[in-house]
């Protein structure tokens, strides 16, 4: 086995032959920003010529340089450490790579922070998972694959596949001998995948080319539907291969008892997992798990977070909270109510949240169903409602954020992204503690 790496053997993670878990946070939003998670309708790239259009491209460039710099530093990377997590998976959009205009060109600018980062991992001994979170034209239609058409147009275009295998390719040249990245999760979370052909060839040469330039680092495989379904897979003959999924308990159970959480069927939920770890005989690895944090409810998010992860532990799967840091939605850090990109949020609140979003478009697509075609069943309306907010992000962007930029000079809003460093952030400290009951004897 590769010394010093992170290694798959049999059903397990090793690092020279000893069995390790993997456990930590995913690190969410910044190098792929998440609208909820930041409390700002639009996908990154929405975001970003909105910026743009107020400010200029210089400005803008150095509004989200600024961002992703303050972010994530050498202070949370103290913190983590005191939690005594072994892993962070750390989400990437392609445009830090890849540049729409000119196809086949990497862009070196894409490493700097991921390097800078990686460094810290190396300081503080924690491991990286690189996960590609948005590829173009969307392996899934939701806004976190920074998608506005609401289609999952990835896997119709060979050429958009071709431009992921090369840019794999060059992460791997990179980071081939880099023991602290513990892997390469390829793409995240697919959804509507329409060719189980096309997918399974898309895999097949993103193993080999990351293989021409590294042999050392696991590679990540996410199932259909959002990271669940894992029926699409050909066999896999890398010895250096394991599959991740997804699972979050409020997508399990009822919402409107968060107090009545029965355990039952969280191990219902977990069990497809653990009868694919026998049939692959290759590690799973659980890339995803929270709850969206409320002081109303934290103490029972806390709770039934804790009994997906006691299943975890008690089956020996590694796991990811997402999320480390975000503007107060399901991560351990969000900046505090005095800091001015709170106060930046709250102008969007009132008019916009993730929820509102989806229903918004589920009753205008029943009302289109009611007076001018039939009704709409329900699949149907679950693909067509991810069009429709494509189109809702264009109108929150332009109609909510657009005007209030106008209203904040760049002397101001420069300094916004401050907000999200370390010394500015409250922390929950319940998710802490439950974190530290996994992660105290190392």
């Amino acid at each position: 086995m590769k010394e010093n790496f992170v290694r798959v053997s049999d059903k397990d993670f090793v690092i020279n032959d000893k069995k390790i878990i993997l456990r930590g946070f995913g690190i969410g939003s910044w190098m792929n920003i998440e609208h909820f998670m930041i409390g700002i309708p639009g996908t990154e790239s929405m975001l970003r010529n909105i910026f743009t259009d107020v400010y200029g491209k210089e400005k803008s460039d150095e509004f989200f340089d600024i961002f992703l710099s303050a972010f994530l530093t050498e202070e949370d990377f103290v913190l983590l450490k005191s939690l005594n997590i072994n892993t962070l998976r750390l989400s990437f959009n392609y445009h830090h790579f890849l540049d729409d205009q000119k196809p086949g060109v990497i862009k070196e600018s894409g490493f700097i922070h991921l390097d800078r980062v990686l460094d810290l991992c190396k300081k503080y001994g924690i491991y990286a998972v690189l996960d590609l979170h948005a590829v173009p034209g969307g392996q899934n239609p939701d806004w976190h694959a920074d998608n506005d058409l609401g289609v999952s147009l990835f896997w119709n275009y060979r050429c958009f596949q071709e431009q992921v295998v090369a840019l794999w390719s060059s992460i791997a040249g990179h980071y081939a001998h880099n023991p602290y990245v513990a892997g390469y999760d390829i793409v995240n979370e697919p959804c509507l995948v329409p060719d189980k052909d096309v997918f399974n060839l898309f895999i097949k040469k993103t193993i080999q080319a990351i293989r021409k330039n590294d042999e050392n680092h696991i590679i990540f495989l996410e199932g259909d539907d959002w990271a669940k379904d894992f029926r699409l897979f050909n066999r896999i003959d890398d010895p250096q291969v394991a599959y991740s999924f997804h699972l979050y308990p409020a997508n399990i159970l009822n919402k409107k008892n968060p107090d009545k959480w029965p355990d039952d069927a969280l191990r219902a939920a977990v069990e497809p997992f653990l009868l694919l770890r026998e049939e692959k005989s290759r590690p799973v690895w659980c890339g995803e798990t929270g709850n969206i944090l409320t002081k109303k409810h934290i103490p029972s998010q806390t709770r039934v977070l804790k009994q997906m992860l006691d299943l975890y532990e008690e089956n020996d799967i590694s796991w990811s909270v997402w999320s480390y840091k975000d503007a107060g939605s399901l991560s351990l850090l969000y900046p505090s109510d005095h800091t001015s990109w709170s106060g930046f949020v709250k102008k969007f609140r009132k008019k916009w949240d993730l929820n509102k979003e989806i229903k918004t478009a589920y009753k205008t697509l029943g009302n289109i169903g009611r007076r001018h075609t039939k009704k709409i069943d329900t699949f149907l309306s679950y693909k067509l409602q991810f069009r429709l907010r494509g189109i809702l992000h264009h109108l929150y962007c332009e109609q909510y954020v657009k005007p209030v930029l106008k209203t904040i000079p760049w002397h101001i809003i420069k300094d916004y992204p401050l907000s999200f460093l370390y010394k500015n952030c409250s922390k929950w400290e319940e998710i802490a503690e439950l974190i530290q009951i996994y992660t105290k004897d190392g």
